[in-house]
C-alpha cells in the first residue's frame, strides 16, 4: 500500500484536532487527519491508523496498492490512443449572405475580419495528403471511419476546389493511401445549389 502519486495535502488550522486534508486530484473528496495520523501515513506505518480511516483513504484513492492501482494510470491506460479522423477544409471565408447572427462576425467590427481568401487547389492537395499521412500513422485505426467536412464561409463559392478534393480523395482511396471508409459533409446555406452540384 502507498500514497497515490496524485494525492494532495492541504494544511488547515487546527480545528477539533484536524490538521490536514488529503484528497486525490481527480476525485477531490477530502479525508481529514490529525497530526499523529498524518505522521503515521507519511511514514507508511499503516498499523497506527484506524481501519475506518484506511478504508476512507482507499475509497478516495489516496491510498492505492501500487502504481498499477492508481486511478490516473488506470484511466490513462484504458483510454484509447487518440486518432485523427476528421479534417475540416475551410474553402472560403466569403459568403453569399450577410446574416447578422453569423459567428464569423458580420455584425461586429471587433470580431473576426472576413477575408476574400479562397483555398487553392495546391493548398487543398497539401492538406489532403497531410490528412492521409496522419491517418496512415495509426495502422490499427486506418480503416476506421474518417470524415472530411467542407466549411466556410459558404463552401459552395469554391465548388471547383471542393470537387477537386473529392476527386483526389477517390484517387488516394484506389491507391490505398487513404481509407475507403471516408465520408464527406458540407455546411452550406444551400442557396448556390444547382443541378450540377446536386448531382455531384
Amino acid at each position: 500500500m502507498k500514497i497515490s502519486e496524485y494525492a494532495k495535502i492541504f494544511c488547515i488550522d487546527n480545528i477539533d484536532d484536524i490538521n490536514y486534508a488529503y484528497y486525490h486530484s481527480l476525485r477531490m473528496i477530502p479525508v481529514y487527519l490529525n497530526e499523529n495520523e498524518h505522521k503515521a501515513l507519511q511514514a507508511g506505518i499503516f498499523a497506527e491508523l484506524q481501519g475506518s480511516l484506511i478504508d476512507s483513504l482507499r475509497e478516495c484513492r489516496i491510498l492505492v496498492d501500487d502504481d498499477e492501482d492508481d486511478l490516473i494510470l488506470n484511466v490513462r491506460n484504458s483510454a484509447p490512443k487518440p486518432c485523427i479522423c476528421i479534417a475540416y477544409f475551410i474553402l472560403t471565408e466569403q459568403c453569399n449572405l450577410a446574416c447578422k447572427y453569423c459567428f464569423l462576425g458580420n455584425a461586429s467590427s471587433c470580431r473576426h475580419k472576413i477575408t476574400d481568401y479562397h483555398m487553392s487547389r495546391e493548398t487543398a492537395e497539401k492538406a489532403l495528403l497531410f490528412f492521409a499521412e496522419q491517418t496512415s500513422k495509426q495502422p490499427g485505426n486506418f480503416d476506421s471511419s474518417k470524415d472530411i467536412i467542407f466549411y466556410g464561409g459558404e463552401p459552395l463559392l469554391n465548388f471547383n476546389v471542393l470537387k477537386f478534393i473529392v476527386d483526389k480523395s477517390r484517387e488516394l482511396q484506389k491507391s490505398k493511401i487513404i481509407t475507403e471508409n471516408l465520408t464527406f459533409s458540407i455546411v452550406t446555406n444551400g442557396m448556390l445549389l444547382d443541378p450540377e452540384i446536386i448531382f455531384f
